[in-house]
This record gives structure tokens, sequence and C-alpha cells, in this order.
């Protein structure tokens, strides 16, 4: 570590070492000559008590040198490493606090990790000069800075900040030194970057570190200096809800499937909608091993049903709960969009669909069909629909393939059957392009000896999930003539052709669902709609397809609240009526809390703002007095609070290119602020003065 000086003018004082050489100089000149009697022999003693005398007289010139010089370091104030700059020079402190959720763990004293870091943050202002200024900067999954400006460490020392809080995000690291750089400017003095963390693994991208840490290389910053909060402690979990992959209708019979981690064998684990108990579960793995729980459920009556999955409160609380929305809805509206053909059974695919999902055509059924031809749709009110089916569409305007897209990418349900061969060219260049991202198909005629018969190949997926053996072997007798052979990239291939051609596949757009079907239900391509399994296949495609469509989306904490609002028609009156969000943190029986909402009218769905950083737990959406929609956000996942990996972390910091430092990890305010100025050896120095000095009066009275 460097030696440095506080006061280096002072080290000119060393010039003063000189003067006791220059007397002694001047006290050395030649005697004169005597006469006197013959003394030669004592001139022997003479000559070797001389040279004794000389030695020491040397000696003594020696030590009042460098007792001179070693009190002239002493006031010069010496210290030995430490991160603030020379005396007359300023230092900005800029301190990230991580204030993600597991900062709100508990130690054993009930104080929690981020007052720790608070705490600690403090101490470092004790360790600079008086005319310093310093930044702090809340980092979570977003970053903030804590005051307005660089502020004056006498400031900090005075009037502390109140009510700082950990949130319910993630630590992105490099979002905190992103802000941070843009901080530094306005700094006044040299720049010292310290991060307060409890070493969870930061959510950051190494092109994003790397990218932070040149910004704050450029200015002037070579390394980062980390103090750790917190010791790992094992923690109960619920880590992830998984709702059912089917549309729900009132009085059915399902499961949640939750994945928790429990302290103790046996741990018990509550499902409720709102404060109503509905159903316990327990916890058979070991201690600390995530494993999963079942709780078996009837669907109450129609809309959306707040609920929370829960467990005994640990030390760390935040992941103790875990909120969800479960959406019941009466019926499913289907909007079938169907091609024209010539009077003849070959475009006839649609009516056996229509009549697979809807069979009496009840408007009051579980599933309501509103078809409707290619040429009649105007390509506008898809929102209403819980899916919309394509089925052997004629060509499709650009303006409605577009208006389809944006529908499936924001969100959507779209199956779509392809069929006759005559609009090829538009489905090859156009439709599959636009909507599933396929680049090529070719229509393929079997003969009547070689028709194909079909072949499960994902029995796991939701659509042949829980079908009977016997179920899927009266599913294979169909057998398949003509068909559309497509790559079909990274689509899952639900079912196939026994030549390999991919039949049924399923897949994600953006944020919607898409099942393809490579063939029309048509007479002249299949004998699909005399099997037994063509209705409830059709109804599970559906029911697949609307899971979760009527729904909320499910947002993660810490970013900010904003979501699409579907299934809603805003009169003219909505845009300037009361618009609320309330909030209630899950597994809380307090009162709900409001916060003032905004609504974007500029797209066709509105778009809902709330906070910057909203809290854990549900949320709903108020206009005018009515409830139009609700969100959840939830926690995420801390598996890492038992064992913190110290490689994990020290990889994603050494990803900055900045220098990492831990000479500020200390245990007191006054440890950390000796480590800011480094170890001052003033008290040394002077001590070392004192002994010299001794030692040169004892040798100088026993010259005399």
């Amino acid at each position: 570590m460097p030696l440095t000086f506080l006061n280096p003018v002072l080290l000119f004082g060393t010039l003063a070492a000189g003067v006791p050489l220059i007397l002694h100089l001047l006290q050395n000149r030649r005697p004169r000559r005597v006469p006197f009697s013959d003394l030669r022999f004592l001139r022997d003693v003479q000559v070797r008590h001389s040279r004794s005398l000389g030695v020491q007289r040397w000696l003594l010139l020696l030590l009042r040198m460098l007792a001179i010089i070693l009190l002239v370091f002493g006031v010069a104030r010496p210290r030995l490493g430490g991160l603030v700059p020379a005396a007359g020079e300023r230092t900005s402190l800029m301190v990230i606090l991580d204030a993600s959720a597991s900062m709100q763990t508990l130690d054993v004293d009930g104080t929690s990790r981020f007052e720790m870091a608070l705490t600690r943050a403090l101490g470092l202002a004790e360790g600079v000069g008086s005319s310093s200024d310093v930044q702090w900067v809340l980092g979570a999954a977003r970053a903030r800075p804590v005051f307005g400006d660089w502020l004056p460490v006498e400031s900090l020392r005075s009037q502390p900040p109140q009510g700082l809080t950990a949130g319910d995000g993630a630590f992105d690291l490099a979002v905190g030194l992103e802000t941070a750089a843009d901080l530094l400017p306005g700094a006044g003095g040299t720049p010292i970057v310290v991060v307060i963390t409890d070493g969870q693994v930061p959510a950051s991208t190494a092109e994003d570190l790397a990218g932070a840490g040149a910004r704050l290389a450029a200015l002037g910053v070579t390394g980062l200096e980390f103090i750790k909060v917190g010791d790992p402690v094992d923690n109960s979990a619920v880590l992830d809800v998984r709702l059912p992959s089917r549309s729900v209708r009132p009085g059915d019979v399902f499961d949640v499937e939750v994945d928790v981690r429990a302290l103790r064998l046996d741990q018990r684990f509550r499902l409720a909608f709102g404060d109503r108990l509905q159903a316990e579960a327990f916890c058979e793995n070991e201690a600390m091993d995530v494993g999963t729980v079942r709780f078996s459920l009837t669907a109450p009556g129609p809309g959306l049903h707040f609920g929370t999955v829960q467990t005994d409160h640990d030390a760390f609380e935040a992941d103790d709960q875990r909120p969800f929305v479960l959406d019941v809805r009466p019926r499913l509206e289907i909007l079938l969009i169907h091609g024209e053909g010539p009077a003849s059974a070959g475009r006839s695919g649609w009516r056996y669909l229509e009549r697979a999902l809807a069979p009496d055509l009840d408007q009051d059924g579980p599933i309501v069909v509103t078809s409707v031809a290619t040429d009649g749709w105007q390509g506008g009110d898809l929102d209403r629909f819980d899916v919309v089916v394509l089925a052997d569409p004629d060509p499709v305007g650009r303006r409605r393939l577009d208006a389809l897209r944006a529908w499936l990418e924001s969100g959507g349900r779209l199956w779509i059957m392809l069929g006759d061969p005559a609009g090829g060219d538009h489905l090859r260049e156009h439709l599959l392009p636009t909507l599933a991202g396929i680049a090529d198909a070719r229509y393929r005629v079997l003969s009547d000896s070689g028709v194909e018969r079909l072949r499960p190949t994902a029995r796991s997926h939701p659509i042949l999930e829980g079908l009977p053996d016997e179920a899927l072997a009266t599913l294979a007798e169909v057998s398949w003539q003509r068909v559309w052979s497509i790559d079909p990239g990274s689509w899952t291939v639900v079912a196939e052709l026994e030549g390999g051609d991919p039949l049924f596949l399923a897949g994600e757009r953006g944020r919607g669902r898409l099942f393809l079907q490579t063939a029309a239900l048509g007479t002249e391509s299949t004998d699909f709609s005399r099997n037994a399994m063509a209705l409830p296949l059709a109804q599970r495609v559906v029911s697949w397809l609307a899971a979760g469509q009527g729904g909320p989306p499910e947002l993660e904490a810490g970013l900010p609240l904003a979501w699409k609002i579907s299934g809603w028609t805003p009169d003219q009156a909505s845009p300037t009526a009361e618009t609320i969000l309330w909030s209630r943190p899950s597994g809380s029986k307090k009162a709900p809390r409001s916060d003032v909402a905004t609504l974007d009218w500029s797209s066709s769905r509105p778009l809902v703002h709330g906070p910057d950083d909203p809290r854990a737990g549900h949320w709903l959406l108020t206009v005018g007095g009515d409830t139009i929609s609700a969100a959840t956000t939830v926690v995420p996942r801390s598996e890492s609070l038992g064992s913190v990996d110290e490689s994990l972390f020290s990889d994603a910091v050494s990803r900055t290119g900045l220098n990492p430092g831990r000479s500020l990890d200390a245990g007191s305010s006054s440890a950390i602020g000796a480590a800011l100025s480094g170890r001052d050896l003033a008290p040394w120095f002077f001590l070392a003065a004192l002994i010299v000095l001794l030692l040169e009066t004892r040798l100088s009275r026993g010259k005399s």
C-alpha cells in the first residue's frame, strides 16, 4: 500500500535536518599547536580515544538529524493506503445502496440488511474530509439518486436521510453503476464509488456491466469498493405458482402446483382467495430442498379471484408469500374467420370446426362461436374475443394482417388452420411469415392408398396432457390425405403424420399464443370429423389458447407498473373519469392503499401507468369508481440467501473491467473511516522521534 501525507508541504521541514550537520562542521576546526613537555608515551592513548570520540560524534549527529526528520514526517500526517486523496483535494463519495428484496432480510437482532447498509453508508461519511461531497443511489431493478444534487458531507452528518426502504425487485448492479456515471460529472472532487450489498448475484448482463464500467473509467474511476452486509440465512420460500394451463370455468376441479422451499419437514403452505382459506398442503421434501406442493380446488364463480400462497414468516418475509390471479370464465368467445369457395365440400372444413367447438350453436353454452367470411371481416373488434380462428381463409389484406399480428404479439390467441392451395402464394409469402415466422410451405396430396395417420409427439403438452391411452389410440386412427409440409423451426410439434410432416404445432408469438394446423378438416383432407376425439380435441385447443387471456398480466416487482387493458371498450367519458390504482400487499390484512394512475389512450387498448417501483401484491384499477382491470406483481426469487456464492458475485464484478476492492469491508464506522483515510502513522513517527532523542541524550551524557 502506498505511503502518502495529508500535509505534504511540511515535508520541506526535513531541510532542518541539515542544521546539526552544519554546526558539527563548524565546530570541527583544526586546533592551535602549543609547545609542551614530552608526552609521546600518552600519544598512542590519545589517538585511540580521539577515534572513539569521532565515531560517537558522528552517531550523535545522525541521531539528531533522524529525530528532526521523524518529527517533520509526523507533523506532515503520514498515512498508509486509503482512498481519500491528499489534503487540498476534494473527495466525491458515491455510495450505491443495494435496495433489492433480499436486503429486507432480518439479522438475529431484528436489524435488516438494508438498515446495516445505511449505517455503513453513514460511517463512510465520517472518513472523508469536511470539504468533500457525497451522493447516494438506491439500486434495485431500477436506480435513483437519493439527493437532488451532490450534498456537502457536513450536511449528511448533521441530517441523515429518513424514510429509505428496500423494495421488492432484484439488484441490477449495471443499472446502479450507469446511474452513478450519470451523476459523477456534477461531482466536485476525486470520485470514489462504493457499493454496499449483501452479495446476491446481481441481475445484470455481462454487456451491461462492461458498458457501465467503461463509462466510469472514462470519468476517472479506477476501481469499485464493496462493503458486504448480512450473514447467510436459511429461509423458506414460495417460489412459483403454476395455474392450470387450460381455461377454467365455474365448478371445474383443478390443481394448482406450487414450487416451494421449506425450512423443515412437513412445513405447512396455505392457499387463500382474499381472506378466505381455500386449501392447505404440506411439503414432504427435506429441509431447504426445493419441492412441489399441490392444492386441489374447485373453481369459484366467474370473474377474477385474487389469491395468495403463503407459509410461516421467517427472516426474509418477502418470499414467504406469492400473489396470483385466477381468471374464471363463464364462457369462451371465439371469432371464426373462414374462406369461401365453390359450392363444394372442398372449403367446408371450417363448418366441422364450428360444430366441434359449439355442437348446438348455443349462445349460452361454454363456447360461443361467431363465424364470419374473410371478405366480411373488417379487421377490428379483436379484443372482445378470447380466441380468433383463421380456418382455411381467403387472402387477407395487409392492413388486416398487420392488425392480427399486433393483436397476437400483444397477448392475443390465434388458431390457424391451413387448407385450400388456391391461395398458396398468399399463404407462403404473407400469412405464415407475418403471423408464424415460417418462411416456406409446400402443399402435398397423398394417394388413396398412401394416406398417413396421426402420431402424437408431445404427450406432456397441455393439449394432450391427461388424455388416457385409449383416447390417444382413438386419435391415432385419424387418416390424412392432404397436408402442407413446413419446417417447424422452434415451434413445438404436438402431433405429426407418419411421414414426419408436422400436423399440430404450438408456440408463442410475442406475448400471445399460436396453434397452427397444417391441414383442413374437410372430408377431402381427413376423416377427423367422424372421429370420437374431434370435439374434445378442438375444445382442448381453444381452452389451452384462452388460458390467462382474460386475466391480468403478471408483472415483475421493481419495474414500472404498466399494462394494457383488454376486454374493455371505454366510453366517451372515461378519459376524464377519476383513475385510481388500489394496492394491497399479498398476505396482508391492511387496508388497500390508493395510488394515482394515468391512462395512455394513444393506442387501441389503453395503457395503464402506475408507480415506478410497485410493491408485491395485488393491484386493481378503477375508472370512475368501476373496477376495470387488475395486475399482480411478484417477488423475484432469492434462492441464494442461505449460501451466497462469492465466486459468482466476483465474476459479475470483474466484468465491469474495474478493480474490485474490499478495503472498506469493516464492522464499525471508525474502521470504515480509517480504511477511507488510510492508517494514520503520525503517532508512530512521533514515538520514534522520542526514542531517538532519548537515545541521543543517553549517548551525549556518556560522551561527557
